[in-house]
């Protein structure tokens, strides 16, 4: 049974704005982000993408308190070890403190698409080792399930704006794309759909099943 907690109007108040419009608009994200920093008193509410080359990821929304916390559009590396199966929870959910300055605590929601993992939607508090309630658990996970959606959204926008700028396809190369394999798969669709062509450049291996798939 879910948890009841403060931000719930907030996320019915983002629903709701969604069901008046064709399309998201940044303002709707930022005020629910918003709630969720002042309301449980972090320093970062954030969204981050998963890179192709899974090395990294990049802060594609943020909601701070200081500009010193402003992470937005810089990519952070990105060890295994977040995206780890191991000692993760069914629904996503973790804190996590390895690699962090002193004295700060992340609570993050892990997205997932095809046993891959894409992103992450977290709070973070840089003023002391915070103990995560039960409420700011369930909290962090409605805005997981809520937000996930964004950066599938916002990937069939990139594809639709490689078009508008004359760019006849996308070439998946570079560091070894099959270690990626269902972003590249993910994403070819999206830009197959927009009339232009993919190139896959690799010396990787790959089982039938997911040659297939791609």
């Amino acid at each position: 049974m879910a948890v009841p907690t403060r931000v719930d109007q907030d996320l019915q108040d983002y629903y709701l704005a969604l069901q008046n419009k064709d399309y998201i608009e940044e303002e709707d994200i930022w005020r629910l982000m918003d709630a969720y920093r002042v309301k449980f008193g972090v320093d970062l509410v954030y969204i981050a993408e998963v890179l192709l080359e899974r090395k990294g990821v990049v802060f594609t929304h943020v909601n701070f308190s200081q500009e010193k916390y402003n992470l937005l559009g810089q990519v952070r590396h990105y060890s295994m070890e977040e995206s780890s199966a191991d000692g993760m929870k069914s629904d996503g959910l973790r804190d996590y403190s390895k690699d962090l300055p002193e004295n700060s605590a992340v609570l993050y929601y892990r997205i997932l698409r095809n046993h891959s993992c894409d992103g992450f939607i977290g709070l973070a508090d840089f003023h002391g080792k915070r103990e995560w309630t039960q409420e700011e658990r369930e909290a962090v996970c409605k805005l997981g399930r809520v937000m996930r959606h964004i950066i599938y959204i916002e990937r069939a926008a990139k594809a639709a704006a490689a078009k508008s700028m004359g760019n006849i396809g996308v070439a998946f190369t570079y560091n070894e794309p099959l270690v990626g394999w269902e972003y590249v798969r993910d994403t070819a669709k999206l830009v197959r759909e927009e009339g232009m062509k993919n190139v896959l450049v690799t010396n990787g291996t790959a089982h039938l099943e997911v040659l297939e798939e791609i």
